[in-house]
């Protein structure tokens, strides 16, 4: 189903996670014209085939139809993930009922096809509702499927964003959801890895659907840089853009707080141990050269690299491999008495 043409082209946040995803979602949902979508919603990341499986129903009657709605409304309030428990017992909360009935009154409610129609139909009729012309949606591994989001929105607009592995690797070990909770050391440094390496590459194929943004650069140049992104979006800049909420620290009290924190820039420098910073450091390099991430003062010895080729990680078998064969190759060096 088309969108109205007084919708501008959609946008979409993505990038590793813990690299400051949220932070770009909320500044630019404080834009007059941009309507923020607040669940991560999963839906264009073909990953995630359980929320799919969930919503995926035939279509033969009304009821259907609004079952459908209520979930992609679960999902784009709630995220997908917290959809799902709704979607499977058929029990929403009042409210997705409310705005379901109203949508059920749609003039396109009738072209609804498939879930991404019910996602499109939903996702303008909140925005319009708001008064806004487009919207912004924020799942971070959609970095992944930027094709697939790109067959159902061929004008959309796609923005990285991309923090210090180390960081990152901070933030990971330190985030309080259970996803993170149940994932080791590797996990972070596999998906920053992952996510890097799909940027680079779509950023050299999309040209001007595709802007990258660093963490840093936002947090130090916040108006420079927000007026680069709206430049990008061909939205003029808005003052209120920079009011954002102080969250996801785990190191402090952000109660009440605003503004842009600068703490979180180079915390890792005095909070990851040697031994971390160096594994770190040695499995990113390749791609730090290429953003700019200079090495840490960590000192890279035998001592503190062969307890990692014991470690039992839960990444894939495929990134074990690759990062056991990056370990097993710098000690041979280390032992011929080249170091790095």
């Amino acid at each position: 189903m088309p969108r109205k043409e007084n919708l501008k082209s959609p946008i979409f946040i993505c990038g590793c996670s813990r690299s400051g995803t949220t932070l770009l979602r909320t500044i630019l949902g404080n834009h007059s014209n941009i309507y923020k979508i607040k669940g991560e919603t999963f839906l264009f990341t073909k990953n995630k085939k359980l929320i799919i499986n969930a919503l995926e129903k035939k279509l033969s009657n009304p009821n259907e139809t609004k079952y459908l709605i209520m979930s992609i409304l679960a999902s784009l309030f709630e995220g997908g993930l917290n959809a799902i428990p709704y979607i499977e017992k058929d029990e929403f909360p009042a409210y997705i009922k409310r705005m379901s009935d109203e949508l059920m009154t749609h003039e396109k409610v009738d072209f609804i096809n498939d879930v991404y129609d019910a996602f499109d139909l939903c996702a303008n009729y909140l925005a319009q509702k708001e008064n806004k012309n487009r919207w912004v949606e924020k799942t971070p591994t959609n970095i992944h499927f930027i094709p697939f989001t790109l067959s159902h929105y061929p004008d959309a607009k796609i923005i990285e964003i991309h923090r210090d592995p180390r960081a990152v690797y901070l933030s990971w070990k330190n985030a309080e959801h259970e996803y993170f909770k149940k994932s080791d050391f590797l996990e972070a440094i596999v998906t920053w890895r992952k996510s890097i390496n799909a940027g680079l590459k779509y950023k050299n194929v999309l040209k001007d659907q595709y802007y990258q943004v660093q963490y840093k650069d936002l947090i130090l140049s916040p108006e420079n840089e927000i007026k680069k992104l709206c430049e990008f979006l061909n939205e003029d800049f808005e003052p209120q853009m920079l009011n954002v909420k102080v969250f996801n620290s785990f190191f402090e009290d952000t109660k009440d707080k605003t503004g842009f924190n600068k703490i979180a820039i180079n915390r890792w420098e005095n909070l990851l141990s040697e031994n971390e910073k160096i594994l770190v450091d040695l499995l990113t390099k390749k791609y730090r050269d290429v953003l700019n991430y200079p090495d840490s003062n960590a000192k890279l010895t035998l001592s503190n690299l062969l307890p990692f080729l014991l470690f039992t990680t839960k990444t894939s078998i495929e990134s074990r491999k690759e990062i056991g064969e990056i370990l097993k190759s710098k000690i041979t060096l280390l032992i011929k008495g080249k170091g790095l």
